[in-house]
């Protein structure tokens, strides 16, 4: 246990979620694999401090991801219908590492293009992931905390795009309730994720980076938001009063 906790450190040490600091010296940052409370101090980065805005197993590989500017392909922040589908693969209950995802081809190319750009980015950032916790003795930790899946996105794709839940619900014989479910998670997670945004630019003021982020998720929150408002529903309605 004590083992783990100290490879955990370093790896968080090693992605820059903490830095640690000599007890006796001046706030000196040292970046050596020793994490004896009695020779160290320990405290969060800005990174740090954000993922704690994030509520789920994956959120050192979200961080990761919100920071590599992941929505914004060729100068070109992608569309709300693109980015909310593929937030939703990290709130479904069915977790399955599906990392080569048998994804719906999508009608409108771009759209199509969105998505698997997405997708591949996600693929080489998980990868790096894994490889530094490796190096790092974590690989169980690793298998077990970073799964999720795309089995709900083409039909929140669809949803985002205006066709109404009824229609989905019958067409692709989906549970009324379960895509409610993943909606709302999703509306949440996009919350948190705006939250996150918020922190590091308080901290890292005018990156225009995370400033064009926070613009870009205040208005999927309130597009979802909208969304979620205009659907004859009990199940939504409650939860978003």
């Amino acid at each position: 246990m004590i083992e783990q906790l100290n490879n955990r450190l370093i790896l968080l040490n090693k992605l820059k979620f903490i830095r640690k600091y000599k007890t006796d010296n001046n706030r000196e940052e040292f970046n050596n694999d020793d994490f004896d409370e009695k020779k160290y101090d320990i405290s969060l980065t800005t990174k740090g401090k954000a993922s704690l805005e994030i509520i789920s197993n994956d959120n050192v590989l979200i961080i990761e991801l919100l920071l590599s500017n992941i929505f914004v392909k060729e100068q070109k922040v992608l569309s709300d219908e693109i980015i909310e589908p593929f937030l939703s693969s990290f709130v479904a209950d069915e977790k399955i590492l599906d990392l080569d995802p048998k994804i719906n081809e999508l009608k409108n190319k771009e759209d199509n293009e969105e998505i698997k750009y997405l997708i591949s980015r996600l693929n080489d950032i998980y990868q790096k992931i894994t490889e530094i916790e490796n190096s790092c003795k974590l690989e169980q930790e690793s298998n077990y905390n970073r799964y999720f899946s795309f089995k709900y996105y083409y039909y929140i794709y669809l949803w985002m795009k205006g066709s109404s839940i009824s229609d989905i619900c019958s067409n692709y014989k989906i549970e009324e309730g379960k895509l409610y479910y993943i909606i709302m998670r999703t509306f949440y997670f996009v919350e948190q994720i705006l939250n996150c945004y918020l922190l590091i630019e308080n901290e890292i003021k005018n990156d225009i980076e995370i400033v064009i982020m926070i613009k870009t998720f205040k208005n999927i929150k309130a597009n979802l938001s909208e969304r979620i408002t205009d659907v004859e529903s009990l199940y939504l309605k409650n939860d978003i009063d």
